[in-house]
């Protein structure tokens, strides 16, 4: 026979005349309401296997009925045997649309633990306390305003934990008190409590007490006498003063945003300390509190700090937003010290960036200054300020000497230096450096020895970009091997004329004082990047004089004086990129237009008279070929290009044929678009303008054909 009972709030009864179910059509019909009902006796069989009943999100309106008659063994399943089930110990109804608990509750007597949590409930009834076994009561994120005396009158409660907190409790029962034998776990916060029961000091095992976020304005000195509380919240409340703590075992106190207008008395086992956003204007007897890890004193009115603090082992001290002139040097003594947090304050010997530097930074710069007694008597702060730049710099030279016996690369840039920072002894620690970087500094020389030590012999590149030489540093001249040297943005204006660094392939020397093309530069047989822009130049010699400067690839000399370019550019047999922006020429060398290998021509800038700006515009391959056009036939640079062609391109006897071939097509195909225009008269004004523009460009292909044949023919090509 089949004792199911239906439960209330998901099915109505059933009626069992002739093998029928009868479904409340208030649900919406059978199909989805009977799923729901089978889901829900599955979870009261396991409920009467394991003892635990789970009905959490449920949307239910009220408890089922059936939960009640569980312990009773009722509406048992065909399969199920009475001597298998076990008894309700746990009941968990959160998330659902709970208004109020029935007195039934208070019959399962077995009950251990009880999770009320998200409902709407207003009021939990007395029969709660006839709970014997219960340990854990979770009425938190509901609507209590008030809670029976009754649900805590129990002299045998066995209740460890509790919580109420997200509720609108003004005021606690009397009661709750009578838990002390067992509570240790009591969360009262986000609540509108204004006072606590007078006798709680008979939680006597309370460990973990939250009060947060209520309407507190004093708590009862009992507190004082709660020796087993570790954990103690009372943030965002009205508190004016707390009672003495000393004899408790508090390890976390939270007691931020309150009136506090000094800090309590505090047992040496506090470890965590929050009392920012009070009123407080010192922190004196902290430093007794010697287990202290963190404290947070921010958003006060402090006014000085004791320099004892410093005996404490601190890993995060936050005083920011408060009326600090000065912090102890000694604060920068405390090692463990990770997080250190100084904004906000009026702080006279801190600058803004030092304030937002790493913490370790800041206690360096702390430790210097320590207060200092001198032999007169007199204190002296900052007795060793020059200490901490010393301190500083002598780590940004351990920094650099490492990185560079790793990495074969030596920089000092930005550091605003005018002599070599390390010692001759650190400089002979090192091996094999292969780049050195002065750059943004303050050097107008070098020492002569500097480049003797075994470590640059096999320097590769050297930068001595944006300092204040006048001429290339003699010591310079000892780097043979030297590949790669930037001497960009000085003021020199002499370079040597027998350079020892011969074999340099890259110099970069824009932004200096150079009059006229450094001789010593011509001498660089392996130079293939010279770079002399921004200086005040005004005439390029030969550079393929003798032949040294065979490897030149790129040459800029943009923004110079230059009026004159010597010959000699097409005999650089690898240029490839030449740039002569921004001058004063008013000729362009003809001689570019027969560079084979010349990709990258710059002129603009310049008083040409001859190149077109519409023809500069079009880039490098419109500029050769208008140059090439403006060569005279009879010029000797065409028999310069007639010696430098390759034998490859000599074959020439079918290149001449498919030139007039091409040439009578072209003068085929003009006759007969002249013939078409002049005899066809039933052309419109649009075709007769497409004809005139179409045999323009033939003919003007035909010329550029007829004058290509001509010039090859004399050159001797055919």
């Amino acid at each position: 026979m089949d004792r199911r009972r239906p439960h209330r709030g998901i099915v109505s009864a059933r009626s069992r005349m002739g093998g029928q179910r009868r479904i409340n059509p208030a649900f919406g019909g059978g199909g989805g309401l009977f799923a729901a009902e089978k889901s829900m006796d599955k979870l009261f069989k396991d409920a009467r296997k394991t003892g635990i009943l789970k009905l959490t999100g449920k949307k239910l309106v009220e408890i089922p009925k059936a939960v009640f008659g569980l312990s009773e063994q009722q509406n048992l399943e065909s399969e199920e045997k009475w001597w298998e089930c076990v008894e309700l110990t746990a009941v968990d109804f959160s998330n659902n649309c709970l208004t109020s608990v029935p007195r039934e509750i208070g019959n399962l007597g077995d009950l251990k633990r009880v999770t009320l949590s998200y409902n709407e409930i207003k009021q939990v009834p007395a029969e709660l306390g006839n709970l014997e076994c219960l340990k854990c009561l979770r009425l938190d994120h509901n609507r209590l305003t008030e809670i029976s005396e009754k649900v805590f009158r129990r002299p045998d409660s066995s209740i460890v934990e509790l919580w109420l907190q997200h509720n609108a409790l003004t005021s606690l029962p009397d009661s709750i008190c009578d838990l002390g034998g067992t509570l240790k776990i009591l969360d009262l916060s986000y609540n509108k409590l204004r006072y606590l029961p007078k006798e709680i000091e008979l939680l006597a095992n309370i460990g973990t007490f939250k009060l947060s976020n209520n309407a507190l304005r004093q708590i009862p000195p009992g507190i004082s006498r709660l020796t087993q509380l570790s954990t103690l919240e009372l943030a965002c409340n009205k508190l004016e003063d707390i009672p003495d703590l000393s004899q408790t075992r508090i390890c976390q106190l939270d007691v931020h945003q309150n009136n506090l207008t000094h800090i309590p008395k505090l047992p040496s086992t506090v470890t965590e300390l929050q009392l920012s956003n009070n009123r407080l204007k010192n922190v004196d007897g902290i430093e007794d509190v010697k287990s202290l890890i963190v404290l947070n004193v921010s958003d006060n009115m402090l006014s000085t700090l004791s320099p004892r603090l410093a005996s404490l082992g601190l890993k995060v001290l936050n005083v920011s937003n408060n009326n600090l002139s000065r912090i102890p040097g000694e604060i920068g003594l405390i090692d463990s010290l990770n997080i250190l947090n100084l904004n906000g304050n009026p702080l006279r010997a801190f600058k803004k960036s030092l304030l937002s530097a790493a913490t370790e930074t800041i206690k360096k710069y702390l430790r210097t200054r320590i207060t200092t007694t001198s032999s007169k008597g007199i204190v002296v702060d900052g007795a060793y300020e020059d200490n901490f730049e010393r301190e500083e710099k002598s780590d940004k030279m351990r920094h650099t000497l490492r990185d560079g016996h790793a990495t074969g690369a030596l920089s000092f840039k930005g550091q605003k230096l005018s002599q070599i920072p390390c010692s001759y002894q650190d400089l002979q620690k090192l091996t094999n450096v292969k780049t050195l970087d002065l750059s943004q500094n303050n050097f107008s020389e070098l020492p002569k020895d500097f480049f003797y030590f075994p470590c640059f012999d096999t320097l590769h590149a050297l930068s001595l970009e944006q300092n204040k030489f006048r001429c290339v540093p003699p010591a310079v001249d000892k780097l043979r091997d030297l590949a790669e040297l930037n001497l960009r943005k000085n003021h020199i204006s002499v370079f040597p004329s027998h350079p020892s660094f011969v074999g340099l392939v890259y110099l970069d020397m824009r932004n200096n004082s150079l009059q006229t093309f450094p001789n010593g530069i011509q001498k660089l047989s392996k130079l293939r990047t010279c770079l002399l822009g921004m200086n005040e130049i005004r005439r390029l010699p030969n550079l393929a004089q003798d032949g040294l400067m065979a490897e030149l690839e790129t040459l800029d000399l943009s923004n110079n004086k230059l009026e004159i370019i010597d010959d000699g550019l097409c005999e650089l047999p690898r240029l490839q990129n030449l740039n002569i922006e921004n001058n004063n020429l008013r000729r362009i060398p003809l001689e570019l237009g027969v560079c084979k290998n010349l990709k990258s021509l710059l002129v603009s800038g310049n008083q040409f008279r001859m190149l077109k700006y519409s023809v500069i515009q079009k880039g490098t391959t419109a500029i050769i070929d208008f140059i090439k056009n403006k060569i005279p036939l009879d010029s000797p640079l065409l028999q310069e290009k007639k010696r430098n062609t390759t034998q490859g391109v000599r074959n020439v006897g079918s290149g001449k044929a498919a030139g007039l071939d091409k040439a009578g097509t072209l003068r085929s195909e003009i006759e007969t678009l002249t013939q078409k225009l002049n005899e066809d008269f039933s052309l419109s004004g649009a075709q007769q303008y497409a004809l005139k523009k179409k045999l323009a460009l033939k003919r003007a292909s035909l010329i550029r054909l007829e004058r290509k044949l001509k010039l090859e023919e004399q050159e001797g090509n055919y």
